[in-house]
């Protein structure tokens, strides 16, 4: 079972101050979609989102259980980490991982995370703490940037289906900014 939420927390605007720039500090929460939200402010705002989602293993009779928790990044974001929280460890008597990755690859983030012994209760997994680091976070070359956009997904494989204990939160967060043009200003 999976559960949602959404943040949408606005971050900056910038504003043109004689030759230069100055930022000017704006923060709003709201349930609404990041492309509403941005299409109402001004040009300049950067929005800043965060999206959670809630593994919660449950005994099931099947052999092999799947649970699978995704978030849609809208074009011309910039992904700022991908965090996966643990509540409680799984207790799969054979084995429960997960894999997190993006619509190029399945386990780019992360790959083969042990939810049963890799993520401690209360600890998380980060792009700053990787464990089972996937292909995206095992090169100092980290290119986040997705101006198509893409679909962050996460799935936790569990072999036996006889766990009930676990729970894990996938929290993604991304940046959203409105292109905008620079030009020289003359002194």
């Amino acid at each position: 079972m999976t559960t949602r939420f959404r943040a949408i927390l606005v971050g900056v605007f910038l504003t043109s101050v004689g030759v230069g720039w100055s930022v000017a500090p704006r923060a709003q929460i709201g349930l609404a979609p990041g492309a509403r939200q941005l299409a109402a402010l001004a040009p300049t705002a950067a929005v800043v989102v965060a999206e959670a989602r809630t593994f919660t293993e449950v005994a099931s009779a099947a052999a092999l259980a799947t649970y699978t928790g995704s978030v849609t990044v809208p074009p011309e974001s910039t992904l700022l980490d991908v965090q996966v929280r643990s509540a409680a460890a799984w207790n799969d008597g054979t084995a429960a991982a997960m894999d997190c990755g993006d619509s190029d690859a399945g386990d780019g983030f992360y790959d083969g995370l042990d939810l049963t012994t890799a993520v401690l209760s209360g600890e998380a997994v980060t792009f700053e703490h990787p464990v089972s680091a996937g292909a995206y976070l095992a090169t100092d070359a980290r290119d986040f940037y997705r101006p198509l956009g893409t679909v962050v997904a996460c799935v936790a494989t569990v072999t036996d289906g006889d766990g009930s204990a676990g729970e894990t939160h996938l929290l993604v967060v991304y940046a959203t900014v409105a292109p905008v043009a620079v030009v020289p200003v003359d002194p």
